[in-house]
């Protein structure tokens, strides 16, 4: 029987003395130092998320299951953090992985680029972890394995952190719906976590950002939230989960600035605290915050993404407006229409056109001319 080289590799490694905490088919791939218990490490996972990497040349940003965990090489048995360096590059290239980009505090072009990369960035690579001895990237690519290596080894304290990232498109995960809400809960929201309606009003408000404008709509309120966590999505996924479903609706994002934005924050002055509350925002800002505007044939869906709580906790606000009905638009006449725009300033017109159409529909340009003479 003709066994396959990564296969092969693992099982070579593990006659060398390393025993190998996964099959070859398992990610993440690379085993734990022998003296270290999977019990001892605590594991960091997500079922999707985009994460930089540092590849050669240049850092780049790849996609799919991550983990990372730390682990300490004294009690690995590591002598120096050298020693540790060497068992995972020898560990890698068993594998079969290949090693992209070796770094050290000494190496001029990584510093320029480390220091050209956001500070969120450099959090998350551990570009700038305290101690940093040998910063390592790995690429492996074999069959329908495609995988990326960080191995930081660091000396106060010496610990070795690793980051594996599988390649693998976003599956999706949030669906539409044919009904108010609209959107579904996640697939991967287990259904026991399917409790946390914090709100649902016939007749609610919400604020949203319009372009950089706040502006107040109405109709039937659902608020739900719960921790990202519970889906084993990280923040970034569960944004693009939500951002791709509203528009497979036919959603636009509608806000041009957030409420994490220091200038708009600024401009808020004393008032700010009020305003997040009539947001329905915590006062820290958001991880993340997307307004969306769907149009349908009988008014509109305004669905409201954010991520607060550093992007531990998934906010939710879906409000359905609904066009007035023939009884009620009789109503606006002109006198309606001049004391609206002396008490708001402004007119709000929305006109239901044919889809694909371009002219006004029958009858409806002479009802606005009589609107506004």
């Amino acid at each position: 029987m003709r066994i396959p080289r990564l296969l092969s590799s693992i099982l070579l490694l593990g006659l060398a003395g390393f025993a190998p905490a996964h099959a070859a088919s398992d990610f993440p791939f690379v085993p734990l130092p022998a003296k270290i218990a999977p019990s001892s490490v605590a594991y960091s996972e997500w079922e999707w998320d985009e994460t930089p990497v540092f590849a050669a040349p240049e850092p780049r940003t790849v996609a799919g299951h991550v983990k990372s965990w730390y682990t300490s090489n004294s009690t690995a048995g590591f002598a120096s953090p050298a020693a540790a360096r060497a068992w995972y590059a020898d560990t890698l290239k068993a594998l079969g992985a290949q090693l992209v980009r070796a770094a050290t505090p000494a190496d001029k072009p990584w510093l320029s680029q480390r220091a050209a990369l956001s500070a969120e960035v450099v959090k998350r690579t551990h570009a700038n972890e305290p101690g940093l001895k040998f910063y390592d990237s790995y690429h492996l690519q074999q069959g329908e394995v495609n995988a990326w290596f960080t191995v930081v080894i660091s000396d106060q304290p010496s610990n070795t952190w690793v980051q594996v990232v599988q390649e693998k498109p976003l599956v999706p995960g949030v669906h539409p719906m044919t009904s108010f809400p609209w959107l579904d809960w996640p697939d991967a929201m287990p259904p026991q976590s399917r409790c946390c309606e914090v709100e649902n009003q016939a007749q609610g408000s919400l604020r949203v950002l319009d372009g950089s404008t706040l502006r107040t709509v109405n109709g039937h309120l659902l608020q739900r939230m719960f921790p990202s966590s519970a889906l084993r999505w990280s923040p970034g996924a569960v944004r693009r989960q939500y951002g791709e479903a509203l528009r497979l609706m036919g959603g636009i994002r509608v806000n041009e600035r957030s409420p994490a934005d220091p200038a708009w924050r600024q401009q808020q002055a004393g008032n700010l605290s009020a305003v997040l509350k009539s947001m329905k925002l915590p006062d820290g800002p958001p991880w993340s915050y997307d307004d969306y505007l769907v149009r349908t044939p009988f008014g509109a869906i305004w669905a409201s993404v954010r991520l607060i709580d550093d992007g531990n906790t998934t906010q939710l606000l879906t409000l359905e407006t609904v066009m007035p009905s023939p009884e009620i638009q009789a109503a606006v006449t002109p006198a309606v229409v001049a004391a609206s725009l002396a008490q708001l300033g402004r007119l709000e017109l929305f006109v239901d056109f044919a889809g694909g159409a371009a002219d006004w529909p029958a009858g409806t340009e002479a009802s606005v001319n009589s609107l506004v003479q």
